[in-house]
């Protein structure tokens, strides 16, 4: 994303970043980007808090509403999905505006996360769950540390999705 324009409006729940990200979008030619995991679902409308038509004020919003219910969907995903936006806006002169949302999302972005080759697998990833299933967090936690012994000092050890992760 290097000499890319792109604006950030990042904070917590309800502190007005929408409405800031539209004021700043008709203000600057800009488009928004939602950094939202959720909002990424079709129909997922009440408790998402996804900007209605009449917040949104005819600005064009990326990333809301392209996946069904029982799609997946990551970070990674994302990552890669708002780079293209990010080019596209840059292209055409609009200044791209990265708007709240999932904090991993904004920092995989805005910190350039490398999801290459070393991503977990579904087999991995599937066997350490079944590893957890049959035999707990404990077999888990043993598993990661005979990988990194340092591993507990840098992650959760009671949240057995980061270890998984890790």
């Amino acid at each position: 994303m290097q000499n890319q324009k792109l604006i950030a409006v990042l904070g917590p729940t309800a502190s007005g970043k929408t409405a800031l990200a539209v004021e700043l979008a008709l203000r600057l030619n800009g488009e928004i980007i939602s950094g939202d995991s959720m909002l990424v679902f079709k129909n997922f409308n009440i408790g998402t808090a996804k900007p209605t038509s009449t917040e949104m004020r005819g600005i064009e919003h990326h990333l809301i509403d392209i996946c069904e219910p029982a799609d997946n969907y990551s970070v990674a995903q994302f990552q890669a999905n708002a780079k293209i936006i990010i080019s596209n806006l840059n292209d055409n002169n609009k200044i791209p505006i990265l708007c709240g949302g999932t904090g991993l999302y904004a920092k995989a972005l805005l910190e350039g996360y490398d999801f290459s080759a070393d991503g977990l697998t579904s087999a991995v990833r599937d066997r350490l769950n079944a590893l957890f299933a049959n035999s707990g967090i404990e077999a888990l936690r043993g598993e990661l540390l005979n990988l990194n012994s340092n591993a507990d000092k840098h992650i959760d050890f009671n949240n057995p999705r980061r270890i998984i992760r890790a």
